[in-house]
This record gives C-alpha cells, sequence and structure tokens, in this order.
C-alpha cells in the first residue's frame, strides 16, 4: 500500500486534545485498528498515543495510528464511542468545530467528553 505524508500547511494545530478541567487528554490507547474506540488517560506531554494534528479541514488526524486516519464523532449519538477511522474528507462525524470560548471541541453538535472509564464520547 502506498503511503499518505500529508502536507505540514495543511494543519492549523499539533499536540494533545486536553480536558480543560481535568489532567486527562484524549489518547489512541495504542490501538491502531479502525473502528476501535478513543480512551482518555493522564496526560503525560510525550505526544504519542496523546498526539493528534487538527487540519484545515476541521479533521483531527492521527498520525500515530497513520496520517490517513481520523477521530471521528462515530455518528454523533450522545455518549457514543468516538473512534479511529479512515479519514474521507466528506465533514459529518469527521468535521471538527473548536469554540474558543467554551474551550470545547464539538462534532454534529456534542461535545466531546469523557463518562465513566476511560471512553472518549
Amino acid at each position: 500500500p502506498e503511503l499518505f505524508f500529508p502536507d505540514p500547511k495543511d494543519f492549523l494545530w499539533t499536540g494533545e486534545i486536553r480536558h480543560v478541567s481535568s489532567s486527562k487528554c484524549v489518547d489512541t490507547m495504542r490501538r491502531t485498528t479502525q473502528g476501535q474506540p478513543l480512551g482518555v488517560f493522564p496526560c503525560h506531554g510525550d505526544g504519542g498515543p496523546q498526539h493528534f494534528a487538527g487540519s484545515k479541514k476541521n479533521e483531527i488526524r492521527v498520525p500515530g495510528v497513520g496520517w490517513e486516519y481520523c477521530v471521528d464523532g462515530n455518528a454523533g449519538g450522545l455518549h457514543n464511542e468516538v473512534i479511529i477511522y479512515k479519514c474521507h474528507s466528506q465533514g459529518s462525524a469527521q468535521k471538527w468545530d473548536y469554540d474558543k470560548d467554551t474551550e470545547q471541541l464539538k462534532v454534529l453538535g456534542l461535545c466531546l467528553s469523557y463518562h465513566q472509564g476511560e471512553r472518549a464520547t
């Protein structure tokens, strides 16, 4: 298969996705298969499974899994697990909006959060 290497100019930010009132970050939990859920884990600042990249298309790419994978809102149902999914550039559950005033990431009108345990929803 052909490897995908994006142009760095296509990204607005890279780094961790940190919960504003806790010391937890979105984490791939070293999962690498499409459809697997993302988790939350104490932020460690070492990148790796907590490193993401925000594109100009409002996608959140997952470099540690492969640049061709995105954070996907999994159809946007309330408390649906956020998953790793191949980027399709069609928006919907892969188009994330950041509200600077509330410091919230939203997909399909729902906020990125975590509930009970270590799963991002």
